[in-house]
Order: C-alpha cells, then sequence, then structure tokens
C-alpha cells in the first residue's frame, strides 16, 4: 500500500472510532486487508459490563446472544449497564462482533432493538436499509478491521421507504430517485396489488433478502469474507408493534 492509501485509512479510522489524532493507537491502525490478532473462542459477553469481554464466537453463537437481547428488549427488561465504565473502556478503541445494515427509521435503532451496549453493534443505516455505495464502503471497512462474525440485515414493518417504491409515483429529487431505485428490483418479485398491506409486508421482506443481494453482488470483501466463513449474513425483520425480531428464511 503507498504512503497516500495508509494516510487515507489512518484518517478514515479516527474519524469512524473518534480517536484524537494525537493517540498512540492511531499510529498502530493496521491498513485496510490487514490480519486480525488471533481472538479466544468465548462467546459474546451477555453481561453489562462493555465490550472489552467480548471474543470471538461462533456466528450462530452470536446471533444467539442478540435473540437473548432482543427477547429482553420485548419484554421492557433491558439490561442495567454502566455507561460511564463503557464509554471509558471504548477510548482504546472497538472490537464489535456485529454489523448492522438497518434502516434510518426512528423506531428501530438497533443497539436498542437487541437491548445492546455502546460498542457492541457497528451500525449502518439508511432510508429502506439499502446498500448503496456509502454504505457498502461503511460495511467493508468494518469488516477489514474488527472481528466481525455476523452482518445483520434488518428490515422493518411499515417501511415508508419500501412503501415509496411500491406507489410507483414521481420522486421529487434524484436523491429519492436513487433511493427507491435500489428498492425497486425487491418491489418486481412480489405479486399481487401493491396497495394492499400483504403486498408491502412481501415487499418489506423481499427487500431485505435484495440488500443481501446486492451486498455480495458488489463488493468482494463481503464476497470474501462470507465464501471464506468468517462472517455470515442474516436476514430479519423487526416487528413495531410485538418489538420482536424475525429471522428470514429466504
Amino acid at each position: 500500500m503507498d504512503h497516500t492509501r495508509r494516510e487515507f485509512a489512518s484518517r478514515l479510522g479516527l474519524l469512524l472510532t473518534g480517536v484524537s489524532a494525537g493517540c498512540a493507537w492511531a499510529a498502530a491502525l493496521p491498513p485496510l486487508g490487514a490480519q486480525h490478532e488471533p481472538h479466544s473462542t468465548l462467546p459474546m459477553s451477555s453481561h453489562a459490563t462493555g465490550n472489552e469481554e467480548n471474543k470471538l464466537a461462533a456466528p450462530e453463537e452470536v446471533w444467539a446472544k442478540l435473540l437473548e437481547g432482543n427477547r429482553r428488549f420485548v419484554d421492557g427488561k433491558p439490561l442495567v449497564r454502566d455507561v460511564v465504565k463503557q464509554r471509558s473502556a471504548l477510548v482504546r478503541g472497538q472490537q464489535p462482533q456485529v454489523v448492522v445494515l438497518g434502516c434510518s427509521d426512528s423506531r428501530v435503532s438497533p443497539t436498542l432493538v437487541f437491548d445492546q451496549g455502546l460498542g457492541d453493534l457497528f451500525e449502518v443505516r439508511a432510508a429502506g436499509n439499502v446498500a448503496d455505495p456509502i454504505a457498502l464502503g461503511s460495511i467493508e471497512y468494518a469488516l477489514d478491521h474488527f472481528p466481525v462474525r455476523i452482518l445483520v440485515i434488518l428490515g422493518h414493518e411499515k417501511c415508508g421507504a419500501v412503501a415509496a417504491a411500491a406507489s410507483g409515483e414521481k420522486m421529487p429529487t434524484p436523491n429519492l430517485l436513487a433511493l427507491v431505485a435500489k428498492i425497486n428490483p425487491a418491489i418486481a418479485k412480489v405479486k399481487g396489488d401493491h396497495k394492499t398491506q400483504e403486498f408491502l409486508r412481501k415487499a418489506e421482506e423481499a427487500n431485505v433478502v435484495q440488500c443481501a443481494t446486492d451486498l455480495l453482488a458488489n463488493s468482494s470483501i463481503v464476497l470474501k469474507q462470507t465464501a471464506a466463513n468468517n462472517v455470515e449474513i442474516i436476514k430479519a425483520i423487526y416487528s413495531l408493534a410485538t418489538g420482536q425480531v424475525r429471522r428470514l428464511e429466504a
């Protein structure tokens, strides 16, 4: 890697982790594509002590911990966390095992939905949870720098972006047009009356599946990591009414 690319990677790392330019950690930031240090096989911590306890685990084990958190969220019994201790520990850096590509909808915060703490989830959010180049770049950064085990694509019920794409109406700006253009391939795969709730629910699920397809088709890093079984893509839908996250089999 030439000097310009190393400098860019370092600056990008500083921006995404929030570490000051004078910090010694910045000097040790690995370049893109560097190998991670080996981790033990202990599961992701289920305690509220911050992600300093997180160790490398099997993807299904990490997903199971997220579902445990989601059950706590559904029941209204989130863990009590020492946020000050977590914040202090994370100054040294982050080591999330989970990337979530989710919708920007204010009702669907992945950290809350899965009852996780600071530093546990690397969240990438855009309306319609679309995998555009910016989202892909953010995901690639995480996969290249952190011990990520699962990449969760989290759609949700009553998604406004999916409804906009299903409406077929002309979008008022080029940016909104670009957004619905990413969702349209999913809409085209769903049969039925576009105005019904049943169609929209199916379209929301189809959009999650389409996002997974886009990730693999447009990112060599995602494709390589999943092919090597280093990272598993998990497709899921969130229910606004119940708070429950349901994994899609498709």
